[in-house]
């Protein structure tokens, strides 16, 4: 498999969690040079027409997003919600049990490490009025997954790690050529359970088009370098609005290898967007600052102006669908969380894989940055993660823009590890 890349007190709790998991899929190692000529192209690509019968900055969406995904996504949300707020409240109780989920059918399965506290349980009780939920035993805690998770990524001969779908122990990745010489002996390196993968290299999926103030997420950014005529011109999607915690200036995520300490404008009409800092390579994370940015994200086709409220966030269960709207390929809704507490060689993590059900290409060069989007129970859609990689083994016709490398398996990193690691704030409309 090659993989390319493409209250504020509640969120820290919860991160606490989070930033000490790793899912897996088997990955080539990435040098970081490599992420950065992926994500530039030396030549300006065509840019779409502006179409003006085409409704701009609308958040109705109506039939944006399939109503087959739309019903989908309703079903889970109550279920991604418990889960967040229950890890909210293990954190707010100091709780360490908690290991991970799963979404099957319609019910929840919950993984829990050693007795469940009198608190867990009520919460539980709760919930089991509105859906079945399936306690299971665990070995570890999320966060002891999570550590070591992040430990065996960067090992010699290691591509990634991350936890098993029944979070007993961990998958670790290696390239298909040390699998014979380095697979049947790496348990040695842990005293978890341990399984290696084939997972080859990762390369990053760099790259709608004329937003306007305040700039949405699920747009396409431009950035210019060199100097006349020899400009070159790097391309991404914008993901999420959100707020310094500091001292409450606007942000919009973006991911860290599209360019760190540069400046980004519209790619039609050329309005400046901001400027992105140093990042967080290790969660290939940063933001734009420097203009207004609104709570909402585009979806839809890659030429569409419409788009949705972001009402919250949520945390990446296995069997959650997720929407992904990246700025070159718009929208595409039919792909399933299949790995959880993921972290890559060259990357970083928290993460997770996704795989679209039909193997249609869910995300490419250009998308990178966007958001990935799951159900909510309010007026909009949750966000849950940000685009980030593609496995190239998994080659697939871009929808959207063509002349492009596209895939099906898709490596995206956790939201609320990019705003937390950043201390950032998520915007949203209730």
């Amino acid at each position: 498999m090659t993989l390319q890349h493409l209250s504020p007190r509640v969120i820290g709790s919860v991160l606490g969690i989070l930033m000490m998991a790793g899912a897996a899929v088997a990955p080539h190692r990435l040098e970081t040079e490599r992420f950065a000529d992926a994500a530039t192209t030396v030549k300006r690509i065509p840019l779409p027409p502006t179409d003006p019968s085409v409704p701009k900055k609308d958040v109705s969406a109506s039939t944006a997003i399939p109503e087959s995904a739309r019903a989908t996504m309703r079903a889970q949300a109550p279920m991604l919600e418990a889960v967040a707020a229950i890890q909210e409240l293990a954190m707010a109780k100091g709780h360490a049990g908690f290991a991970g989920t799963s979404l099957k059918g319609d019910g929840l399965v919950l993984y829990w490490k050693g007795a469940v506290p009198t608190e867990i349980s009520a919460a539980l009780a709760g919930y089991r009025m509105q859906f079945a939920i399936e306690l299971k035993d665990a070995p570890y805690s999320a966060a002891e997954l999570a550590a070591e998770a992040q430990r065996m990524s960067k090992l010699s001969g290691v591509t990634g790690a991350g936890a098993l779908s029944d979070f007993s122990g961990l998958w670790v990745g290696v390239d298909s050529a040390d699998l014979a010489r380095f697979g049947p002996t790496i348990q040695a390196e842990s005293s978890m359970k341990l399984v290696p993968r084939v997972q080859a290299a990762v390369a990053p999926a760099a790259w709608r088009w004329d937003d306007t103030d305040p700039f949405w997420g699920g747009s396409v950014v431009e950035h210019r370098s060199g100097i006349w005529p020899f400009f070159s011109y790097s391309y991404c999607t914008t993901g999420f609005a959100a707020r310094r915690n500091s001292d409450n200036v606007e942000a919009l995520t973006l991911s860290n290898h599209c360019g760190a300490n540069a400046d980004w404008h519209t790619p039609n009409s050329g309005l400046p967007l901001g400027n992105t800092n140093s990042g967080v390579p290790g969660a290939d994370s940063n933001y734009i600052s420097g203009q207004d940015y609104g709570a909402s994200v585009y979806v839809g086709p890659y030429t569409s102006g419409s788009g949705v409220t972001i009402n919250g966030y949520v945390l990446p269960s296995e069997g959650t669908l997720v929407c992904y709207e990246g700025g070159f390929s718009g929208a595409s809704c039919n792909s399933y969380i299949t790995d959880t507490l993921v972290y890559i060689d060259g990357i970083g993590g928290p993460g997770f894989w996704s795989e679209d059900a039909g193997h249609v290409a869910a995300a490419g060069e250009g998308d990178s940055g966007g958001p990935v989007l799951a159900g909510s129970t309010g007026s909009g859609l949750n966000g849950i993660g940000v685009i980030t990689a593609i496995d190239t083994g998994t080659a697939a016709t871009c929808q959207g823009l063509g002349d492009r490398q596209c895939a099906w398996h898709v490596f995206s990193i956790n939201l609320i590890a990019a705003l937390v690691q950043q201390n950032l704030t998520l915007q949203t409309v209730p």
